[in-house]
């Protein structure tokens, strides 16, 4: 359960923190700046945590301090530049697919595990990759028949 409201709390805060750097930019902050100031909070987290620990291995860290200067670094300027350009709404629906299309072309690059799947008809035994693609199409099915519905629904009112 606390993982589940852990999860939850970063969507929110995730959502808050777009729409807060749109409202931000539109007071003319420059966008560099915003993004500066949204790595040196990461980076003072981290060093609190790490001070709180009592682990300063920092012959060690300079793989990590490399992978944070691309994560945070380079990807929070790219990141602020989409909220201003495009809008905090399209940016987060941008950002919040990214997973699922890595997850997606790591399904599809090993396309070995093979998953049994109960349905209506019985049990079926297919590659996880099929099962994950027949998902995202009816998942898509349903959004256009809704969309529809509330089409055909709108020009009754």
């Amino acid at each position: 359960m606390d993982a589940v409201l852990l999860a939850c709390t970063s969507a929110c805060l995730f959502g808050a923190m777009t729409v807060a750097l749109r409202i931000a930019l539109r007071g003319g902050v420059v966008p560099e700046v915003g993004t500066v100031y949204t790595v040196l909070t990461a980076f003072t987290v981290i060093l609190v945590h790490a001070g709180a620990r009592g682990e300063w291995d920092l012959a060690s860290a300079w793989p990590f301090l490399l992978a944070g200067a691309l994560a945070p670094g380079i990807s929070q300027i790219l990141f602020t530049f989409a909220i201003r350009d495009a809008g905090a709404s399209r940016t987060s629906v941008a950002v919040g697919s990214a997973p699922l299309v890595a997850l997606l072309i790591a399904f599809v690059v090993d396309n070995t595990r093979r998953v049994k799947v109960g349905f209506v008809f019985g049990d079926h035994q297919t590659r996880l990759i099929y099962v994950l693609l027949i998902t995202f199409v009816l998942g898509i099915l349903v959004d256009r028949l809704w969309q529809h519905w509330r089409k055909r629904r709108a020009r009754r009112e």
